[in-house]
This record gives structure tokens, C-alpha cells and sequence, in this order.
């Protein structure tokens, strides 16, 4: 069984951990019966003027289980192989694909002085994997929009056939849709015969920096409706 654990290069877990619980070097080095030169060792390596490279001591696995206590996280988050605090968030991370920060978030929600309130609404809202999905989509589009490239359509003379080319200059690409004065905006989806091919959105111009926005405040409006009705 390994006694010790290396770090990995230039990892920053032990330097992170110590100073957002407000503690000094020497401090944690007297905690886990150390003496601050080594513990220094452990946070900032060790310079080899030979190869001109840092290293890294071993950390012995008792002081790694330690530190692991005192900063209540598992020791693989101390040792830089996990993005999770714990093994548990870990776990559901792969399930659920959530971030540690997100997990955190929900977590937290259990403390909230209206802990079953809010949990019933959560539950509420992501049963309806439909409305959800829709929700969460439209959310993205706004936050971190799909169609977000300007686009000129084209007719062909012959075939009658509509193309589109990207131009830049939106005002060029405006055109009147249902007299609103609307662009087309289109996100790249393949290619043919060597031409890019898009998915496209006539989009009225006023409605651009709010539309996605709407539909989102629309779909809050239906989970309000359904869940009063519920109640």
C-alpha cells in the first residue's frame, strides 16, 4: 500500500484551500505535525537549478488525511484528480453531469429556511421533461446565442432556388417580413457541394435583444399557472 501521494506539477489545491479558510502556513504545518519548511515544500515545490524544473515532495497519505479533515474535501480534489470537493459530488456529477459549484448550490438550498417550499417547486418543475428541455434550451439561446451569424439570402436567377452568403453588414441584410423590418440570422449545419449550409431565423430587428428573453419569461408564466392550479 503507498504511504505517500505525489502532486501534480504547479498544482495550487494546497495554497487555494489554505488561504480561503484563513489559515498561514505554519499554522496548517503545526496541524498536521510538520515543520513549516516542509509544508512550504508541499505548496510551492522545490527548485532543481540542474534541470531547471520545480518539484514536488510526496505527501505522506496520514497528513494528506489531515488536510482532507480540516478542509472537510477528498483527498483526490487536494491531490488535483478530481473538480469535486467530494466523493459524493463526484458521484453525482457523473450522473447528472452538474459542476461541484452547481451541486454546492443545491445542496445549500437544504439549509434555506424554506427548504421544503423551494424543493417542491424544483421538483415541480423538472417533471415535466417537455417544458423543462423547452426552458433550458431557450435559456442557452439567450445567455449563449445559437443564430448569431448575419446573413444575405440569394435567389438563383434559373432555378429559383434561395442561397445564403454571411455579411457582416447588418443593416445590408435587413428586409421586410410581415411589414416588420427584419435580418436573417443563421448558426452553421454542415456543408454541400462545398457551400455552407445553415439553419436560419427571420428575426424582426426591435424583437433581437428580447426575443429568447420572452419566451422565457413565457415559459415561467406556464410553470406559475400549473403549479397554482395544482395547489
Amino acid at each position: 500500500m503507498k504511504k505517500s501521494s505525489e502532486l501534480p506539477i504547479k498544482c495550487k489545491r494546497l495554497k487555494e484551500l489554505r488561504t480561503k479558510n484563513g489559515y498561514t502556513q505554519s499554522a496548517i504545518a503545526d496541524r498536521i505535525s510538520v515543520t513549516t519548511k516542509t509544508y512550504r515544500t508541499w505548496e510551492i515545490g522545490v527548485y532543481d537549478s540542474h534541470s531547471n524544473s520545480q518539484s514536488y515532495p510526496p505527501i505522506d497519505n496520514e497528513k494528506l488525511e489531515k488536510l482532507s479533515d480540516i478542509y472537510n474535501v477528498s483527498i483526490d480534489y487536494i491531490l488535483g484528480k478530481s473538480n469535486y470537493t467530494s466523493v459524493d459530488n463526484a458521484e453525482i456529477g457523473k450522473i447528472t453531469g452538474l459542476n461541484n459549484f452547481a451541486i454546492a448550490t443545491l445542496k445549500s438550498l437544504k439549509k434555506a429556511y424554506d427548504y421544503d417550499h423551494t424543493m417542491d417547486i424544483l421538483n415541480f418543475i423538472m417533471t415535466d421533461t417537455y417544458l423543462f428541455g423547452s426552458f433550458l434550451g431557450y435559456l442557452r439561446d439567450y445567455i449563449e446565442p445559437n443564430f448569431t451569424i448575419p446573413l444575405h439570402p440569394e435567389r438563383d436567377e434559373d432555378t429559383g432556388n434561395i442561397s445564403y452568403i454571411e455579411n457582416l453588414d447588418v443593416e445590408s441584410n435587413s428586409i421586410l417580413i410581415n411589414k416588420e423590418r427584419s435580418i436573417y440570422l443563421g448558426r452553421k449545419n454542415g456543408e454541400f457541394n462545398g457551400k455552407p449550409l445553415y439553419d436560419i431565423q427571420g428575426i424582426p430587428i426591435e424583437n433581437l435583444s428580447r426575443m429568447n428573453l420572452l419566451l422565457v419569461e413565457e415559459i415561467f408564466k406556464v410553470w406559475k399557472d400549473q403549479y397554482n392550479t395544482r395547489k
